[in-house]
Order: structure tokens, then sequence, then C-alpha cells
């Protein structure tokens, strides 16, 4: 998305300064309104624009939180699956037709699909050796299958319709950028044929941007989205127009000032474990080769403790 960020700042700058005008031409004076289009409804297409950010930034926070619990979850089927093909070797070592079957195991693949037909076939090696066979305390054959089963019936098809979600608000936040911009060109050609560059109004509209110059310093860092997905945790995500490099600080509990906890990282989203319980603070900025932009805003949120066992 890095290249259409640059292209939505531009469309953004752009769109900003033309509002401003189109304030100032519509007041005395100048009284002139553009036919096209009213001043309102263009404000509430950069409304739209804005909000449609912050939608995709909570869709894209929603597929990583889909992603990750997948990855947790088989993650954790795997740790058990080993544990059990080890313990089951040496259960059955005496037995050749039951220890074969474990003893065929192997946990080399790191992808979803090779490390879920790892588990399923540990659990199938369980089954025929020794269904009631307990090898770790709490964990039964059907509490193995029900969380693997889990996988393919309820967080896989999260994870499919995070992404197809996250997917759509692009689409609609391309669309409607677009759309802003072919007015804000349109605006743009007729007040310019309208008022004369020589003139005060026709030398105000010829200020706004028509280009993107990305050779500037960041614009002002904001967070687009802020979470606790997990007792102790929080995940942020923010953005800067032409933003190369970010730095996000924060103040934890109690403490007396912010600290950095992200110095000059490429990524545009954290996600921050075993942090302590309490209010905490974040605020960030970005910085490219022409400069450093402006700190953000102060956001403030409450990360709950993870629940005594």
């Amino acid at each position: 998305m890095d290249t259409f960020d640059e292209s939505l700042d531009s469309v953004f700058e752009r769109a900003l300064a033309t509002n401003q005008v189109m304030i100032t031409l519509n007041d005395p004076p100048y009284g002139w309104g553009w036919t096209g289009e009213s001043q309102g409804a263009y404000n509430g297409r950069i409304t739209a624009v804005n909000d449609q950010v912050e939608v995709l930034a909570l869709a894209e926070a929603a597929t990583t939180v889909a992603a990750t619990q997948w990855d947790v979850s088989l993650a954790s089927l795997i740790v058990d699956a080993q544990l059990g093909t080890n313990l089951g070797r040496f259960k059955f070592k005496d037995d050749q037709a039951q220890l074969r079957l474990f003893d065929l195991l192997r946990y080399r693949s790191t992808g979803r699909d090779g490390q879920y037909k790892q588990a399923l076939l540990f659990e199938t090696a369980w089954r025929k050796a020794a269904p009631s066979w307990v090898f770790k305390p709490a964990l039964t054959l059907a509490q193995y299958a029900t969380r693997r089963e889990a996988i393919v019936t309820t967080l896989e098809p999260a994870q499919v319709a995070a992404v197809t979600d996250e997917r759509h608000q692009r689409a609609a936040l391309h669309m409607w950028a677009d759309e802003l911009n072919e007015v804000s060109v349109e605006w743009y050609r007729v007040a310019t044929s309208t008022f004369a560059e020589s003139t005060i109004a026709g030398q105000l509209i010829r200020t706004i941007p028509t280009t993107y110059n990305p050779n500037r310093p960041p614009g002002e860092l904001s967070f687009t989205a802020h979470m606790s997905t997990a007792p102790n945790s929080v995940h942020l995500l923010w953005r800067a127009a032409r933003g190369q490099r970010f730095y996000i600080l924060a103040k934890a509990p109690g403490a007396a000032e912010f600290q950095v906890i992200l110095d000059g990282v490429t990524d545009k989203e954290w996600v921050g474990l075993g942090l302590a319980a309490g209010l905490w603070k974040f605020k960030g900025y970005a910085t490219n080769a022409d400069g450093t932009g402006e700190e953000s805003a102060v956001i403030e949120m409450t990360i709950a403790n993870a629940m005594a066992a």
C-alpha cells in the first residue's frame, strides 16, 4: 500500500487546499460557488475518505489478529504433537506396530498447510495406537481433536473473512479517493478558467498543489487504530504522509516521562506483548531524507491484566 499512500497523500493535500479556497470564494466579496458540487458536499467527500482510512486500518488490524490466532493455535498443536510423538516413541518402544506409527512422523514443514497435516497425522497415530492415552496432563485425544478441528472450522474461515473485508475496504478507499481527486481536478479547471491569474482570486486558486512533491518532511503522524486484543498487550497502527521511518514513544503506567519503544522502524504497525496493566499513553513522529514531521497527538488506552489462574 506504500505507493497508494503517496497518491492518497497527494489527493488529500490537494483536496484540503481546494476546500479552503472554496470557502474563501463562497464568501464575500466573491460569492462564487461551483455549480458542479457544493463546498459542503465536497467537504463531505474529504471526510468520507478520511474515515475510510481508519476503517481500512481497523480491517488491517483484524486481519493481523485473525492470522495471529490461527498461527498461535496451530503452533500450540505442533508443540503438543512433537511432545506426544517423542513420548509415544518411548512408550511403545517394545511394540513395533505402534512404534512405527510415531516413527514415521516428522515436523519439518513451516507452512500452515504442512503444519496442519502434521498435527492431523499425529492425531491419527494417537487414535490408532492408544486413544485413551494421556501423555500430557488435562489433554485428551478428544480435546486435541477439538482444537485441531477449530482451525478449519473457525480460525481459518475467520482469517479468510478478515482478508476479504480488508480487500473490500481498500478497494472502497481507492474508489472514493479517485472520485475525490476527479472532483478536485474538475473544480480547478473551472475555477482557473473563471478567474484570471492576474486577479487575487486567480492567484489564490493557483496556490493549490496540483502535483505530488515527495521532497518534503513528513506530515504529522496519526494513529489510525489502537486496541488491546489480549491481556497485557497493545496493537498500534499509524501513518504519516511521506514518512519513511517512524519513532513511537510510550508512557507506562506510573512513569514520569515518555520512552522510545520503536526507534526508526519502517513498519506501520506494532503489537506489544507483556505490558503492565493500567493507563498507557503513546505518541510518535516520522522522518524522511528531508526532515522530521510533526509529533502526533497523544493517545491513551487502558490495558487490562491477565486473569489470575
